[in-house]
């Protein structure tokens, strides 16, 4: 493997993820503010629903805090990418990898963690990505903006 596959690694934050989450919490917060005003503030609102609706802030910041980020990299003969804080990390060696294509993901895949007709795809941003597929015939999709560059690592280190 050569020392420019040993190097990559990028981090690409997911603005859409964050500020959808962003916006849910403050509608979730000026709901409930609406709603228990006008009939004492917030001690007016029941216990069970003043703790589902902290439970469900408490989802949201998580979910948000796991899929704001995804890191990729290429080294040590294999490619890695991990969710936020890296909770969530995979790896492939590299040995197994028939191909690297740069590839468009359809709007509607979303981001975060999908199954797509041909396997899986991780992604916090863009439509744009880099399909791997393996030995054994799977497929996995890894977002990015940078697909070039990582596409050219990954064939670098096989």
């Amino acid at each position: 493997m050569n020392r420019a596959a040993q190097s990559y690694s990028h981090t690409q934050f997911g603005t859409v993820i964050v500020l959808t989450f962003a916006a849910a919490a403050i509608v979730m917060v000026a709901s409930l503010a609406l709603t228990t005003g006008s009939s004492g503030g917030i001690g007016a609102m029941p216990v069970p629903a003043l703790a589902i609706v902290g439970l469900v802030l408490v989802i949201l910041l998580a979910t948000a805090v796991v899929f704001a980020q995804l890191n990729v990299r290429v080294g040590n003969g294999e490619v890695s990418w991990r969710f936020g804080l890296g909770l969530l990390e995979h790896k492939i060696p590299i040995s197994e990898i028939v191909s690297a294509t740069v590839v468009t993901n359809p709007i509607i895949a979303g981001f975060g963690i999908r199954w797509l007709p041909d396997g899986w795809l991780y992604n916090v941003s863009g439509t744009k990505a880099v399909q791997l597929v393996m030995v054994d015939g799977r497929h996995v999709r890894i977002g990015t903006d940078e697909p070039e560059a990582l596409a050219q690592a990954i064939a670098a280190g096989r």
